[in-house]
């Protein structure tokens, strides 16, 4: 009896060694590599930015993906955000990159930009805390609507999405 709790409990130390292990991978990951194109979308123009540095990162723990989208109050006549606009968005996406990605929670992938609407996308290992944490950064962007989503995707899809448009 003693020998089935003492290996319980040697296993038990590693797997959270293992985790830890790979929660110092996140810390330590290669540089990013950010990378801006233009695509088409359904025939539209789409502008995406991704961290193709994390085409080779180890997604095993960020399997919850949140997508916020932020509608456009003031855009050109292409449906994209004017100078001033974007001055804002670049805030919000400051906020909300210090916000979800502290404590390793959640990794920031990248953002679409639809004529009238930003994507920004992150996927998450504590979805329910991540949720919180979004929900007051919320609260600093009254101006805007702003909606979001949590959807399960452990395999990236949307994050490939970004490969496969270009």
């Amino acid at each position: 009896m003693k020998k089935n709790y003492l290996f319980a409990l040697i296993l038990f130390c590693l797997m959270g060694s293992c985790t830890n292990a790979k929660k110092e991978q996140l810390k330590s990951r290669i540089k990013e590599d950010w990378i801006s194109e233009q695509v088409s979308w359904d025939g539209k123009p789409v502008f995406i930015r991704y961290d193709r540095a994390l085409k080779s990162f180890q997604k095993d723990l960020y399997r919850d993906l949140i997508r916020i989208t932020v509608q456009f109050k003031s855009d050109n006549p292409n449906g994209f955000p004017n100078d001033l606009e974007a001055a804002k968005l670049w805030k919000y996406e400051d906020t909300l990159v210090a916000s979800l990605t502290k404590n390793d929670e959640s990794v920031f992938a990248g953002t679409v930009t639809f004529p009238n609407r930003r994507h920004f996308l992150f996927y998450s290992s504590k979805i329910d805390s991540s949720k919180r944490k979004l929900e007051s950064v919320l609260n600093l962007f009254t101006e805007y609507q702003i909606e979001y989503g949590e959807y399960a995707d452990s395999i990236w899809g949307a994050y490939e999405d970004f490969y496969r448009k270009k």
